[in-house]
């Protein structure tokens, strides 16, 4: 009774947005940086990638990209995640046709 509800809130929405893209399941991995501030990674096929990107560092982090960033959590779009955030973006294009940083 003492379950902190943000946090399973959070696990399950990640758990539906897992069950429901099946690009987790069979999907191929790319790491895209992994660093002490921040990790990101891309599920994809030929078509779609979904891009997982964690911010572990204190400060906010801008993101660049050819295409617009729509985070599947909060079906809003982003261009920075702040500190601790988490971001599930979906886009109909193959990781390797976008043009993606993190600064």
């Amino acid at each position: 009774g003492e379950e902190d509800q943000e946090l399973l809130d959070f696990y399950r929405k990640i758990g539906k947005i897992r069950a429901s893209e099946s690009l987790y399941k069979d999907g191929f991995f790319k790491l895209l940086r992994c660093d002490s501030n921040c990790l990101a990674f891309a599920r994809h096929n030929e078509k779609t990638s979904i891009i997982t990107l964690v911010n572990r560092g204190e400060k906010s982090i801008n993101i660049d990209a050819s295409f617009s960033l729509k985070n599947l959590l909060t079906n809003k779009i982003q261009k920075s995640l702040s500190s601790g955030e988490v971001a599930l973006f979906k886009t109909k294009k193959s990781i390797e046709n976008l043009t993606f940083s993190i600064e």
